[in-house]
């Protein structure tokens, strides 16, 4: 419990007066009837409020990218995250921490890490499930409140594990030659199963092809 008393912060000119200090001892006695002082440090205690107290909160900080219809987990998360973005506002590390409020994976790629332009980024390594264009557009959206004016987003790249079986069957009673192809240059990481079957009576020449990058 916090033991806050009204008389701690009265002006030094009238805390000595009795009336005074008897005031504000029935003040103190009142107020705790009603309210719990350890609400009011409310952000050592954010993960203990709720619904229209962290809206309230947010309004508050000015927390950017904000939505009232999000769930209390992700709106604990951007109050406490606004804080540091608004402090370092500008710097790499205010726009890294605005991507991870909307996906927790999302990291920052300057441009000489991976050799862009100048003063260009990209944010990468993000393995959570996109659904809809909601989450990017939020996301862009703090980027571009985080970020300083001259620097500039090139891309949103996602990680995207895909299983995959493919099977090819071919029958062909005469030919020269039979090429079966199939690309997944376009796949970063997967799981793949292929099963390729042929049946060729009369032929000269057999191809199968696999590109994989």
């Amino acid at each position: 419990m916090i033991d806050v008393k009204l008389i701690d912060i009265t002006p030094s000119s009238i805390a000595d007066d009795a009336k005074v200090q008897a005031l504000a001892e029935a003040f103190d006695a009142v107020m705790r009837e009603y309210i719990d002082l350890n609400v009011l440090r409310v952000l050592t205690n954010v993960e203990g409020l709720h619904g229209e107290v962290l809206d309230l909160i947010a309004w508050q900080l000015h927390v950017d990218g904000y939505d009232e219809n999000d769930t209390d987990e992700i709106k604990r998360h951007m109050i406490l995250s606004s804080i540091e973005v608004h402090r370092h506002k500008g710097t790499p590390r205010a726009v890294a921490r605005a991507v991870t409020s909307v996906f927790s994976s999302a990291q920052v790629a300057e441009w000489f890490e991976y050799g862009g332009e100048p003063y260009h980024f990209k944010v990468n390594g993000i393995t959570e499930h996109l659904t809809d264009s909601v989450a990017i557009d939020r996301m862009v959206n703090l980027i571009n409140a985080a970020k300083n004016t001259r620097s500039w987003l090139d891309c949103v790249e996602f990680i995207n594990e895909i299983d995959s079986t493919e099977y090819y069957a071919g029958w062909i009673e005469i030919s020269d030659t039979l090429s079966v192809d199939s690309d997944l240059s376009e796949i970063e990481e997967f799981t793949f199963n292929e099963y390729i079957c042929s049946y060729v009576e009369d032929f000269g020449a057999m191809t199968i092809i696999t590109k994989l990058s």
